[in-house]
């Protein structure tokens, strides 16, 4: 994961949003076409995203069992900025390095909420949003099993969250600008017609 957060800067940070942005409505222009064809490769890709996560949250640091006492950093925003409970004694570049971190979360889990949403037959926004809590949650929680060198911490959670949010809204954006308009009930109503012309 620290390999990921060597690479990130405004460049690569803006190209990044501005693929996932461009995305769905590349999705939404192929599924006037297709709709299966959409789904099918937002799998594929949703597929990919998943093994992405997973070998960068999942894979040790070190040895299994071998980081010493656990301990998990249960209030937001400690792990960069009251460290005393954790005792690591961060300093401005260490925090900085954190900050950087956790945008690489929050990054990483953009795709992940954009094809969530894109893979299903119906847009299901709040689902999509649930379902990359839950993974976040679990990822934590085997991190904290496995105690292999990664720090257990709410913020990981909430920028996980943040990140599949945004992917969500990217992904629901087109489907949401590019629904036809509904007329109004009356408009093609002849009785309503003929009663405003008899008034």
């Amino acid at each position: 994961m620290w390999e990921i957060v060597l690479y990130l800067s405004p460049a690569t940070v803006g190209g990044f949003l501005l693929l996932c942005a461009a995305l769905p409505w590349a999705a939404a222009a192929l599924q006037r076409r297709t709709r299966d064809a959409v789904a099918l490769l937002a799998r594929g890709c949703l597929l990919l995203c998943l093994l992405t996560v997973a070998c960068a949250t999942l894979l040790p640091d070190q040895a299994l069992g071998s980081g010493g006492e656990r301990f998990i950093i249960w209030m937001p925003g400690e792990g960069l900025w009251d460290t005393s409970a954790s005792g690591l004694g961060v300093g401005d570049m260490e925090r900085g390095m954190i900050l950087r971190l956790q945008l690489a979360n929050a990054l990483m889990f953009v795709p992940l909420g954009m094809f969530l949403v894109l893979a299903g037959r119906r847009q299901r926004p709040g689902r999509a949003v649930a379902a990359s809590l839950a993974l976040s949650l679990v990822i934590e929680a085997a991190q904290y099993a496995m105690n292999a060198g990664r720090a257990v911490d709410i913020d990981d959670v909430l920028f996980n969250t943040l990140g599949a949010g945004l992917g969500v809204l990217l992904a629901h954006l087109p489907h949401r600008l590019l629904r036809p308009a509904v007329p109004p009930r009356h408009a093609h109503d002849p009785s309503h017609s003929g009663s405003m012309l008899r008034t």
